[in-house]
């Protein structure tokens, strides 16, 4: 068995925070190896589900009623397993097809018990560790919490993909499934059920006679809308949380994690960007010093001679040139 596919089973068993962490740097390919990339990929919807009675229970309690008396079908074999719940397939007595994503059972008690753990580890990595003088892992823990607090609340993800779909309605390029807010509460999310390709199912999308290149330009005008225009953006976008339509249309579900930036923020992001475009050394380093992004010990004449001599590299290459 390899290093990576031992950290795989490892993080399996410490349980849902740490499989989150892995989810996290499964999207990391600029620090990780190939190898580890692949196994953290198991992460994002190939996890154990817990069994149908759990769910049935939960349907129970939170409804008032058996589940079969609010769906007419429901399969109990779920369609993906992540972290903080999984997801299965169903009918409503008014035909309509919907993903029901249930919470796992006691989730909130098991990642207050990791997050006090990790608490700890961040305290003597501060403390001790190598890197404590360029990184704060208490405040790296903090946000780490509020994520998962607001991934918890099923609730609040409803009203993220309302909003999400509020402000791609006139969009044709992109779609986000509806809420149904009567068979949504705090331990279950009931949205539309949507049948896209992974965006990482090349083979599918190519057989099914898609456009790649016109299906990465909507993904990153989608972003560039969600950045730039609306200050309000999908935070987790692994491959399990993105698929595509007939026609490129690009599908954004799961909503848990989102970020938001206010105006002075995105201003200076568009600076960023600007001075890649306009090749301007100085207006990127401007802007990433404004973004509070560059540490204190760096060094900035060898910083600016680095991002001169990569810009220079890359810039006149297409993406297909570049080995990411």
């Amino acid at each position: 068995m390899s290093t990576a596919e031992r950290l795989l089973l490892a993080l399996e068993e410490l349980g849902p925070t740490f499989i989150k962490l892995g989810q996290l740097l499964s999207t990391r390919a600029d620090l990780l190896p190939p190898a580890y990339i692949q196994q953290l990929q198991k992460l994002q919807d190939q996890l154990p589900s817990f069994p149908f009675d759990q769910v049935a229970d939960c349907l129970e309690r939170e409804f008032g009623r058996p589940y079969d008396n609010v769906f007419a079908q429901f399969n109990p074999v779920p369609i993906a397993a992540a972290s903080i719940g999984q997801v299965h397939k169903a009918t409503l007595k008014t035909g309509q097809e919907v993903a029901v994503k249930i919470k796992r059972p006691g989730i909130e008690k098991i990642l207050a018990t990791d997050i006090e753990i990790l608490y700890d580890l961040a305290s003597l990595i501060d403390k001790y560790g190598l890197w404590k003088d360029m990184y704060n892992f208490r405040e790296i823990v903090r946000e780490f919490e509020h994520m998962l607090s607001e991934e918890t609340n099923f609730i609040l993800e409803g009203q993220h993909a309302q909003n999400f779909r509020a402000n791609f309605r006139d969009d044709p390029t992109v779609y986000i499934p509806d809420i149904y807010w009567p068979y949504t509460t705090p331990q279950i999310l009931t949205m539309e059920f949507v049948n896209g390709i992974k965006l990482t199912n090349l083979e599918e999308i190519t057989g099914q006679g898609l456009n790649r290149q016109l299906i990465a330009h909507r993904l990153i005008n989608a972003y560039f809308r969600q950045i730039f225009i609306y200050g309000f953006f999908h935070a987790d976008p692994h491959p399990g949380n993105l698929s595509v339509l007939p026609g490129e249309r690009i599908v954004f579900m799961d909503f848990g994690i989102v970020g938001k930036l206010d105006d002075e923020t995105r201003l200076k992001i568009s600076d960023f960007v600007l001075g890649l475009v306009q090749r301007d050394t100085a207006a990127i380093i401007r802007a990433a010093d404004e973004l509070g992004v560059i540490p204190v010990y760096v060094n900035r004449h060898l910083l600016y001679h680095d991002i001169d001599k990569l810009r220079e590299k890359y810039y006149t290459r297409s993406l297909s040139e570049i080995n990411l």
